[in-house]
């Protein structure tokens, strides 16, 4: 909205080092930011380019760590706030967004830009996943000892997805093995 009335924009992108491919040094901050950049290089956009200013939060494993650390990424707590997000996701991030950003949020945009096979799963499904991630998302916030766990637990992931690289059920695998049986526990205690 503010590139519509030719006012400065930032941008934040967020997430970690979750590359897949050796040697493990790209993350999807960086990734994102390079695709701005080169965007932002296209002479359509050649009017509002200098009003942008792309931040990266490259700290971030989880939904919740990404909305977490933008919100702290933000000098100006009235700033008017949208967020981004892959498509099967809005569930979770619309709840989890109104809580972090309150008033200052504008809107919730999903995009359905995911293709491995863990998109096409039964929806029912996925809202199922989404639901559970978001109880243990709250739990999360309660207080820093389980923020640290929450954080541990995604940061695993990434080490669980890479020892098995080329199994394309892999995300699926560590939803049934690990994520589902942590979420149960959380919601058992």
């Amino acid at each position: 909205a503010a590139l519509v009335h030719d006012e400065p924009c930032d941008i934040i992108v967020c997430g970690g080092n979750t590359d897949m491919v050796p040697p493990y040094k790209r993350t999807e901050a960086g990734a994102m930011h390079q695709w701005f950049d080169d965007y932002l290089l296209r002479p359509t956009n050649a009017k509002v380019a200098h009003l942008v200013r792309i931040i990266e939060d490259n700290q971030s494993y989880s939904t919740l760590e990404n909305l977490l650390n933008t919100d702290q990424l933000i000098s100006d707590k009235t700033s008017p706030v949208v967020v981004f997000c892959e498509y099967t996701r809005i569930y979770r991030v619309s709840a989890l967004a109104k809580e972090i950003f309150k008033e200052r949020l504008q809107e919730v945009i999903a995009i359905d830009f995911e293709t491995s096979p863990q998109r096409y799963v039964d929806p029912k499904i996925i809202l199922e996943k989404e639901q559970k991630a978001l109880k243990h998302d709250v739990w999360a916030m309660k207080n820093a000892d389980n923020m640290l766990e929450h954080s541990k637990l995604y940061r695993d992931k990434i080490d669980f997805i890479r020892a098995h690289p080329n199994d394309p059920d892999i995300i699926k695998k560590w939803w049934e093995s690990v994520l589902i049986k942590e979420w149960d526990k959380i919601e058992n205690s």
